[in-house]
């Protein structure tokens, strides 16, 4: 009854088999097929999925009120399973007269995964730059979400970048 190594599974007769030509047939097509699937693994690594999306329409944002980012390309759906780096950039185009407050948070699937707060002691329209790690399935929706106290409205455009660190099985 033949064996298998343990980490690849390559065919092995144990002491006292017959080793006949279809054992050598198989350790030669297990290591084909291996040498094959490492050679896909490598050729991913070099490719990973990344997005750098220039959401380059603007949108314009009323005080105290929660907005998704909805503007062309403004969500990124995942592609392959794994571990992600999701940035966000959200930049004024037109500030509002009074900035007290503004956050910007991205959302996985409508549920919030990290944000960047800033307070705007100084009333100067900075930009919110969130970045983080999200573990994502393939299909899982990226969104972003923006919010700013003041007067006035706040008319912005914003870039999400997001790149495969590692696949998950």
């Amino acid at each position: 009854m033949p064996a298998t190594t343990p980490i690849f599974a390559f065919p092995y007769p144990c002491p006292g088999d017959t080793v006949s030509a279809a054992d050598f047939t198989n350790l030669a097509n297990a290591i084909d097929a291996k040498l094959l699937e490492l050679s896909a693994d490598a050729s991913f690594a070099l490719n990973r999925p990344n997005v750098d999306l220039n959401f380059s329409l603007t949108q314009v944002i009323p005080p105290g009120v929660v907005t998704t980012l909805t503007t062309a390309d403004s969500t990124y759906t995942i592609t392959t399973a794994g571990v992600y780096v999701v940035r966000v950039s959200v930049v004024d185009t037109v500030a509002p007269p009074t900035v007290t407050y503004q956050r910007a948070q991205v959302l996985q699937n409508a549920v919030v995964r990290f944000g960047f707060t800033q307070d705007s002691e100084s009333n100067i329209a900075v930009p919110c730059r969130p970045a983080g790690v999200i573990v994502a399935a393939a299909g899982d929706v990226i969104t972003t979400t923006f919010l700013y106290t003041g007067t006035g409205t706040y008319t912005v455009h914003a870039e999400l970048s997001a790149k495969l660190l590692c696949r998950i099985p």
